[in-house]
């Protein structure tokens, strides 16, 4: 998933920590998608569950070798 970290109304951290103490979502990789790049912004992203980070302004690749990085290789189901 795909998150941003100034989200108006409640930030990125919460919706991470959210997402943690759901049994379903709590194995779901979380990449922050962020302008920020503060040691304290990364610390408390470690805390609240958040796998990695992605500069906005990086190009779309780097977006791309992330979520390859983080999500396992689909296996395909043999054909019945």
């Amino acid at each position: 998933m795909g998150l941003d970290i100034q989200i108006p109304g409640c930030d990125g951290f919460h919706v991470a920590r959210a997402f943690r103490t759901s049994p379903s979502l709590a194995v779901v990789p979380i990449i922050a998608h962020t302008s920020l790049a503060e040691r304290e912004i990364i610390e408390r992203g470690k805390a609240a569950g958040i796998d990695a980070y992605c500069r906005k302004g990086n190009s779309p690749r780097s977006l791309l070798r992330l979520i390859a990085h983080l999500t396992p290789p689909r296996r395909h189901l043999p054909a019945t």
